[in-house]
């Protein structure tokens, strides 16, 4: 699946689409507009009851243009649009996405997002422009790469291991409990999250409690260099060669 996404999925509403909007159907096409906000999703054998409900049928794309700036293009679907069509009546266009975006996904932000999920599977999430908060799943353990733009982006990686690429800019790379599946010491480095291009103005924050293990590549603190911790937390760090860590509380 493919996906252009922009705006904010986290504070975007449908509320007056649905309750001002106009809906149109056929076997091939549903969607619902108000002159402000509309979604469209296409397909193929779309089913209907006699109140006009959409009974079945199976999504390959749609569009969606919400008041507020979200909007997005997405292709590449195979998904059941009754599925679809329940999220849209919950009110909610992050269930509308996470039902959308629930397989291996790559996902372009343009140049007016500024919160992207790349949900649940192994997802490639690219953002373009300014400053953005790049998430990547919802804790299925997908391995998901995660590369910022020329602005001062904020990633997190989510469960699995991660492959993460601020850009330009200062950016934060933020592990959350049980983010990473392994640790040095099983064996497998390739679980681990991995930041592949750390620089002096980036800092990395471990938030919420007790996380396992994620590796730093080309940490200098002499350079600025930063690791934050939660207030209150228990933590361990640890170096490997000549490296130096000093970390600070917030």
């Amino acid at each position: 699946m493919t996906a252009v996404l922009g705006g904010d999925v986290d504070t975007a509403q449908l509320s007056n689409l649905l309750a001002h909007g106009v809906a149109t159907a056929s076997s091939t096409n549903l969607s619902v507009q108000d002159g402000v906000s509309s979604i469209s999703v296409t397909g193929f054998g779309f089913t209907f009851d006699g109140d006009g409900d959409v009974t079945g049928g199976t999504s390959t794309g749609g569009d969606f243009n919400i008041s507020g700036g979200l909007h997005g293009h997405i292709t590449g679907l195979s998904t059941p649009v009754l599925g679809i069509a329940t999220s849209v009546e919950q009110n909610t266009t992050a269930q509308i996405l996470s039902t959308m975006l629930s397989g291996n996904d790559s996902i372009v932000g343009d140049s007016a997002a500024n919160t992207i999920h790349g949900f649940s599977g192994n997802d490639t999430i690219q953002r373009l422009g300014r400053t953005a908060l790049l998430f990547g799943d919802d804790g299925d353990n997908g391995d998901d790469s995660l590369a910022g733009g020329a602005g001062e982006d904020h990633l997190v990686g989510g469960t699995g291991g991660d492959t993460l690429a601020g850009g330009g800019g200062a950016n934060g790379f933020e592990v959350l409990p049980g983010d990473s599946r392994s640790s040095l010491a099983s064996g497998h480095p390739k679980r681990l999250d991995h930041i592949t291009d750390w620089t002096s103005s980036d800092f990395l924050q471990f938030t919420g409690g007790p996380v396992m293990t994620g590796r730093v590549l080309d940490f200098h603190p002499a350079e600025g260099g930063r690791v934050m911790l939660d207030p209150g937390a228990t933590d361990t760090l640890s170096r490997v060669g000549a490296d130096t860590v000093e970390p600070q509380r917030r």
